[in-house]
């Protein structure tokens, strides 16, 4: 190991995923893994290894959250163990307390974690969303619940909490995963439904999150009379360029009457939406 040095940060620079990385350097991807698990990952010491895998499902590295994840009360060792090795921490604190994992590196440790141990990967998930929860991070521990298979509890957590995570910390996480949700099945519980549309409004997957709320308006025509759906839908308009449309259904939704029942965060995204179409639209005093 001690003539290996992890690839410059700027190697994988707007890399969105492994293969992608891969090709800017010119290699294949599979190759690249394999490089890696059997001259980086293999070549450790068990513990480390087995810590490398498990903490690839947490965005920040920090004791806590790594003792949560895994179980282990010596994270904080480990944690400068491996960042004195150069395996690929980059540090987020001049303590060197807090770290996150190169993004090429953390893809291929979860990839790794999966292929070995998919009902393991399951659990370190699972600890890692209810650390996530534990903190205030829902929309995090959602994503988390969702990699654990346990769709009812990020359902949950995405309905009742997702624009107060979201008015928390509007950093973007990544769009929850909802290759295993079905959202046909989701009609009969209508809140459910919008607020995973919303979640995936607010994450970015402006097209998958649109077409759950259009699913959602042509079997329920009397959402168009709801105030929480009004205001997603506003800021779906809003995400898909359509000014116009969005200042004219925020308004709507401000002017329903349920509105003064609803909770303080739908209101305060009506407010968001007409501040930035307004702006779009150059409407100054409205602003």
């Amino acid at each position: 190991m001690s003539g290996l040095h992890p690839p410059a940060e700027d190697d994988f620079a707007g890399a969105s995923d492994p293969a992608g990385a891969i090709q800017a350097v010119g290699a294949g991807g599979h190759a690249i893994a394999e490089y890696f698990v059997s001259e980086v990952l293999d070549q450790q010491p068990p513990e480390v290894a087995g810590f490398m895998l498990d903490t690839s499902v947490l965005d920040e590295l920090t004791a806590d959250a790594c003792t949560a994840v895994t179980g282990r009360h010596d994270t904080a060792a480990l944690l400068r163990h491996i960042d004195a090795a150069g395996l690929f921490l980059v540090p987020l604190d001049d303590e060197r307390t807090s770290f996150r994992c190169h993004h090429l590196a953390r893809r291929l440790l979860r990839a790794e974690l999966r292929a070995r141990d998919r009902t393991h990967s399951q659990l370190v998930q699972l600890r890692a969303a209810e650390w996530f929860e534990s903190n205030g991070d829902v929309r995090r521990a959602a994503r988390g619940y969702l990699a654990a298979r346990q769709a009812d509890r990020a359902l949950t957590l995405i309905q009742d909490r997702v624009i107060t995570g979201f008015l928390h910390d509007p950093a973007l996480p990544a769009p929850p995963d909802v290759s295993m949700i079905d959202p046909s099945l989701l009609l009969d519980t209508p809140d459910r439904l919008l607020g995973l549309a919303l979640d995936l409004l607010l994450s970015g997957n402006t097209a998958r999150g649109s077409e759950y709320l259009d699913l959602l308006e042509r079997v329920s025509p009397a959402a168009l009379s709801d105030a929480k759906f009004m205001a997603a839908k506003a800021l779906s308009f809003m995400l898909n360029g359509q000014a116009a449309d969005a200042v004219t259904t925020a308004l709507a939704a401000r002017d329903i009457p349920e509105r003064a029942q609803s909770a303080d965060e739908w209101n305060a995204l009506t407010s968001i939406v007409l501040l930035h179409a307004y702006s779009w639209l150059e409407d100054f005093p409205a602003v």
